[in-house]
């Protein structure tokens, strides 16, 4: 994060809190990052500190991660989008630029989709429109893995997915969090695996159709978690989406090379503020 960051435990719905913070000049064009099924904001921190410069910049750990209310709910993506609009306003953000990874994403669709004046533009980074066998099969065993094998399994396996190999090579500590680590990181089974069932419900793709704003969907050629096909499926259906490819990141593409993320998404933003 940057300096001078407001930090607030927003309150949503069943007395739980949301922890977020909010960075950059106050009353310039907000955007709002939301990360994806790991649900911890410090996601971001590689591109936070850029994007600050010219934005006021809202970050939130979802509910059931990070420094946010580790409650056994339901999850869901309307639950998760409920909590994103919580945030931003307790930080009076009435619209804002959603910045949405992965799960992130799924969350970002359904605010343009549902509540529509809130969003003045998307960026749909390594995300999905509707889950495809693929996408199934692979979140199915993850929960697998999870609930057999137990939250260090479901790590280790986390990370020869969702990060290049080329950056799993060089910095092998992910492949190696002993089971105290790993819960720790993971705060609860129970809460993941309601949340891995809450992605593989989401499916809004007849309905994009509707989403008016600009749009940009960003991807890497090897991410196997959201693949570029389902990068492509999901610009297509968006009428106003770009879709921009970077040449490599995996997955995590915003945090493994941000500098190149943050290239394939300055121009969508400076296009945006201009119109602001």
């Amino acid at each position: 994060m940057t300096g001078a960051a407001e930090e607030r435990n927003v309150a949503v719905s069943g007395g739980d809190t949301v922890y977020a913070t909010a960075c950059g000049p106050v009353g310039a064009p907000a955007v709002c990052l939301i990360p994806g099924l790991g649900g911890v904001g410090s996601f971001f921190d590689g591109i936070v500190p850029a994007l600050a410069t010219r934005h006021r910049v809202i970050v939130h750990d979802h509910r059931g991660t990070g420094r946010s209310t580790p409650a056994r709910i339901d999850y869901s993506i309307a639950q998760m989008t409920d909590d994103l609009l919580h945030v931003m306003d307790a930080f009076d953000v009435q619209r804002a630029v959603l910045l949405g990874h992965s799960t992130g994403g799924a969350i970002a669709q359904t605010v343009a989709l549902d509540a529509p004046g809130r969003v003045s533009g998307l960026v749909l980074s390594s995300t999905w429109a509707a889950p495809d066998p693929y996408f199934r099969a692979l979140f199915e065993l993850r929960l697998d893995i999870l609930r057999t094998l137990g939250p260090a399994a479901y790590q280790r396996a986390g990370a020869l997915v969702l990060r290049p190999p080329d950056v799993t090579a060089a910095d092998p500590s992910e492949l190696t969090h002993d089971d105290a680590a790993a819960l720790a990181r993971l705060h609860d089974p129970a809460i993941v695996a309601s949340r891995i069932a809450a992605i593989l419900r989401h499916d809004r793709l007849a309905e994009l159709g509707r989403i008016a704003c600009p749009a940009l969907v960003t991807c890497a050629p090897d991410d196997v978690v959201t693949p570029p096909h389902m990068a492509r499926v999901l610009a297509d259906a968006v009428p106003n989406a770009r879709l921009a490819m970077a040449d490599g990141g995996g997955h995590f593409l915003p945090q493994t090379r941000p500098t190149t993320f943050l290239a394939l998404i300055e121009p969508f933003l400076s296009a945006l503020r201009q119109h602001t």
